[in-house]
């Protein structure tokens, strides 16, 4: 009976080390699996609409075709192009995404071509110039304007929406591109003031102007001043 009751212990006893091993094993699973959730949440981040200039970063930058395709006029299809930047900054290190370029292609013939000849600038928006601006396919797209920032005029090191940017214009296939409104701080709205003009109104040197834009050259008509309240 002794040899029995010796045997029950010896086996009760390693069951209980058995499962004091399984619940410390699951209690350091548990542990590091939390640990490292906090660590991706911390340690890097993603942001988007950021392009780092600065040199001394390590940076590890990358191009992809972005999926949002957009069709203008049923003829052209208008591709992102976009760049994604890992980099370190103080203790974590940091994923970036823009749309540094476009590729515009003619349906009816499959030629291609990009916006730009380089990567240099941060597009921020691309805004068709129709009278259906919520159709997701529009056919009646005068032409395309765009939201440029081409410096880092706040000297943070970065281009994104803080800086000033360019209004620029293009026909519905990437061409006669032109840069038409520069330095502006923010645009306010637009709208057509006929099928070839539209008015733009934004602020410049904490000033609101507006102006209308030929959609055939893609020129100033003519700028406004509007008065302080």
């Amino acid at each position: 009976m002794e040899e029995k009751s010796s045997f029950f212990k010896f086996i009760w006893r390693l069951n209980s080390i058995i499962i004091l091993a399984i619940g410390v094993l699951g209690l350091i699973v548990l542990i590091y699996g939390s640990y490292e959730i906090i660590k991706n949440n911390t340690s890097k981040r993603a942001v988007s609409g950021i392009v780092n200039i600065e040199k001394d970063s390590n940076l590890d930058e990358h191009y992809k075709l972005g999926q949002n395709n957009r069709v203008f006029n049923s003829k052209y299809i208008v591709i992102p192009l976009v760049s994604v930047q890992n980099y370190e900054q103080s203790y974590y290190s940091k994923s970036a995404s823009s749309i540094k370029n476009y590729l515009f292609t003619n349906i009816d013939n499959t030629n291609s071509s990009w916006l730009f000849d380089s990567n240099k600038n941060l597009i921020l928006n691309l805004y068709p110039i129709s009278k259906k601006r919520l159709e997701d396919k529009i056919k009646d797209t005068k032409a395309l304007m765009y939201k440029i920032v081409s410096k880092d005029s706040n000297s943070d090191g970065r281009l994104t929406y803080k800086d000033r940017f360019t209004m620029a214009f293009s026909d519905i296939g990437g061409k006669n591109y032109r840069e038409v409104l520069s330095d502006i701080q923010s645009l306010s709205s637009w709208s057509f003031v006929n099928d070839d003009e539209v008015i733009v109104l934004y602020q410049k040197n904490n000033t609101i102007y507006s102006s209308n834009i030929d959609l055939k050259e893609f020129k100033i008509l003519n700028t406004k001043t509007i008065p302080e309240i």
